[in-house]
């Protein structure tokens, strides 16, 4: 690629019925037309079909030295391109910024299937440079031996009444969800990092002390507390996780948390593995929870939320509106 040069951009966008391309159930309702709501039962989900549906979207701006185009679920962005990085931040701007710009007017949040363009007559796709997935090959036999164990597991688990094992247990398919609901593997990571460190305070406490102990008592070495699970701890207390940040990592910044993420699912399955084994062997007994009420404290503040929440919904009219629906 030769640059100045004029540069052209090219993306799809997702879902398709956000932009006219596809007739199939979304979370858009037409203004006047005639809307069918599909509800599954299973999941409380409603999606709704207007009739008739939207026709491809088509909308352009022009500028003496730029062009805005958005045809059914194609951008298309024209400008001249002094070099390289100017290419690269109007590559990040459409594929991260503008999705989240569409958002704040669009009933389904848009996402970005693919990106290619030109450079001149140079064309080019922008793509991961490497990715990395970790593989655990099991047998057909290991796998009913693992249904197996689970259903064995979950008998322990009602038999002993064991809330907190339940809970941390929930975190972590939440954590493993997330991973495979993104666009990405990690484009929920700050939220994946968050519901790993629940599992760890749930089950051994708050401080990062209270998991060094923990995690002791189940015979992880110091390198192994120290390597694969405080780190954790350490991103959700300072960056991105539980507080907001406008800095940026660097490119190798981010590529050593990518490769330390990628396996930090598994160590925790090993976790969840040896807990399962050393509680029913009973060499590993977690603290647990006598009280499930909440403290006085606790009940003045639900109220009071409770209160605010429903004086709120009175007077803005939404119950009025359920109601209709």
């Amino acid at each position: 690629m030769k640059f100045p040069n004029t540069m052209s951009i090219e993306m799809k966008y997702s879902p398709p019925e956000a932009f006219g391309t596809s007739k199939d159930y979304s979370r858009l309702t037409i203004r006047d037309h005639k809307a069918e709501l599909l509800l599954n039962a299973n999941t409380g989900r409603i999606r709704i079909l207007s009739t008739p549906h939207l026709e491809p979207v088509h909308a352009v701006i022009e500028w003496p030295e730029q062009r805005f185009e958005l045809k059914g679920d194609i951008f298309r962005y024209e400008a001249s391109c002094k070099d390289e990085k100017e290419l690269e931040e109007h590559l990040i701007t459409f594929f991260y910024i503008f999705p989240a710009m569409l958002n704040v007017y669009f009933a389904d949040p848009p996402t970005v299937l693919s990106t290619e363009g030109y450079i001149g007559k140079t064309s080019f796709r922008w793509e991961q440079v490497a990715t990395q997935f970790i593989m655990n090959p099991v047998t057909p036999e290991e796998i009913e031996k693992n249904i197996q164990k689970a259903f064995l597991d979950l008998e322990s688990l009602s038999r002993t009444n064991n809330r907190r094992l339940a809970a941390a247990a929930r975190y972590f398919y939440t954590a493993s969800r997330l991973i495979v609901a993104g666009n990405s593997d990690w484009e929920f990571m700050s939220e994946v990092i968050l519901n790993l460190c629940k599992v760890l305070q749930i089950l051994f406490g708050n401080s990062m002390d209270d998991v060094r102990k923990g995690l002791t008592k189940l015979c992880y070495a110091e390198d192994e507390r120290e390597g694969d699970f405080i780190p954790l701890m350490i991103l959700r207390n300072s960056i991105d996780v539980g507080h907001p940040l406008l800095k940026i990592f660097t490119q190798q910044q981010l590529d050593i948390f990518y490769i330390y993420l990628g396996h930090v699912e598994n160590l925790f399955r090993d976790l969840f593995k040896r807990l399962f084994e050393r509680i029913k062997d009973g060499s590993f007994k977690l603290n647990q929870i006598e009280d499930l009420e909440f403290n006085s404290d606790q009940r003045k503040t639900i109220n009071r939320l409770i209160d605010t929440i429903t004086n709120r919904i009175n007077t803005s009219g939404i119950k009025r509106l359920l109601t209709e629906i």
